[in-house]
């Protein structure tokens, strides 16, 4: 088997994150918005964990915390629907599944 040159590599790399085998890369920030805003009015209401998905991949809290701070967002932001991919959920529901 012979060696593989760098563009053969980014080239089967683009071509997994367009078939979705790779998670997102970038998140949209007003989707960035979404899920902090949503987060934070479930922790005030008092409600469990809250899980994301986005484009069918589990988005840790370690990752929303990065995208609020790379956008400096503030946790009052007002809340606007998602695109169709975003989900949100209580975290036991993704762990059953």
């Amino acid at each position: 088997m012979g060696l593989r040159s760098d563009n053969q590599y980014k080239k089967q790399i683009t071509k997994w994150q367009k078939e979705r085998k790779l998670p997102p890369k970038h998140i949209k920030r007003s989707e960035s918005e979404f899920m902090i805003q949503k987060r934070r009015q479930r922790e005030s209401e008092g409600q469990k964990d809250t899980l994301f998905l986005y484009n069918g991949w589990k988005m840790p809290n370690e990752k929303i915390n990065h995208l609020k701070n790379r956008y400096h967002m503030d946790d009052s932001l007002p809340t606007s629907p998602p695109g169709k991919s975003i989900v949100a959920r209580a975290s036991e529901r993704f762990n059953a599944n």
